[in-house]
């Protein structure tokens, strides 16, 4: 397999607490946690998903759910219950015992960019995963997405070995919003700029990805793209199609659609996942 993991945990809820924040670009910002307990026993891996839980206004900390005796998750009441998005574990420092969040900003458009645009030293974010390590051991890889995804994309290449090759595509709004990510793999990392055309329209990404010769099967080989959900359907088509690539071999994941809140795509999204695993 290119990609393995160990058999799915307890989900884990965890209330963080902000230490610092820095924005990486004009259009990303870092937010750094406290109170993760994965930290301390080192059983999760940047690039890993989490469940963010925002607090409802006048809250100090989320109300999140509680595993019940029976192990089903229990969730609070309406009134009560947090707003949750999908987000990435960026980084996990072992030496101070935080991990960092990169939240993409966008002003009021979001929940989360609205959480992220005021959070200060001090606040309370909630957060939920399930503990274990992915472990990518291909020889040959093809990561592409847009900002969305360039925190999981960045995490994964940066923790990639010497000997790995390949290359990435990365579409962001501007050259401003270009990141350093320190690896050393032999990925070729290719920043697109889609310079005025809004996130989600044109079709530079899809360009640049169908436009890659793959290695033949004899190579161990690994795709892993995330954006939006009409370009992430058109090329898991071309590369279970094309390529014949199957769940071991590919990642594909939409992580928004145009004019659709996180809410209402949560159970196309699901839909979605469910079709990766065939």
């Amino acid at each position: 397999m290119s990609k393995e993991n160990k058999t799915p945990s307890p989900i884990q809820f965890d209330i963080l607490e902000v230490t610092k924040y820095r924005n990486v670009t004009p259009g990303m910002r870092r937010i750094s946690f406290k109170g993760c307990k994965a930290v301390y026993n080192n059983s999760l891996s940047p690039g890993s998903h989490l469940k963010v839980f925002i607090p409802r206004p006048g809250q100090q900390k989320p109300v999140l759910q509680i595993i019940g005796e029976n192990g089903r998750v229990v969730h609070p009441a309406d009134d009560q219950r947090a707003t949750v998005r999908t987000y990435t574990l960026r980084n996990l420092n072992l030496e101070n015992g935080e991990i960092d969040i990169d939240f993409v900003l966008h002003g009021d458009e979001g929940p989360a960019s609205a959480w992220a645009e005021k959070a200060r030293p001090g606040d309370f974010l909630g957060v939920a995963y399930r503990e274990g390590l992915a472990q990518y051991n291909a020889d040959w890889y093809l990561f592409a997405g847009d900002e969305t995804a360039l925190p999981a994309i960045s995490a994964i290449i940066e923790n990639l070995p010497a000997s790995a090759k390949g290359t990435a595509f990365i579409e962001v709004a501007n050259a401003g919003e270009e990141q350093q990510i320190i690896t050393e793999s032999g990925i070729e990392v290719n920043w697109l700029h889609r310079n005025g055309i809004p996130a989600g329209y044109g079709s530079k990404l899809s360009d640049a990805v169908l436009s890659v010769q793959l290695p033949d099967s004899t190579v161990k080989r690994y795709v892993w793209i995330a954006a939006e959900f009409v370009t992430i359907k058109e090329l898991r088509n071309h590369f279970k199609e094309t390529h014949q690539l199957d769940k071991t071999e590919l990642h594909a994941t939409a992580y928004w659609k145009l004019d659709m809140d996180e809410d209402k795509f949560h159970d196309l999204r699901h839909q979605q996942m469910a079709e990766n695993n065939q």
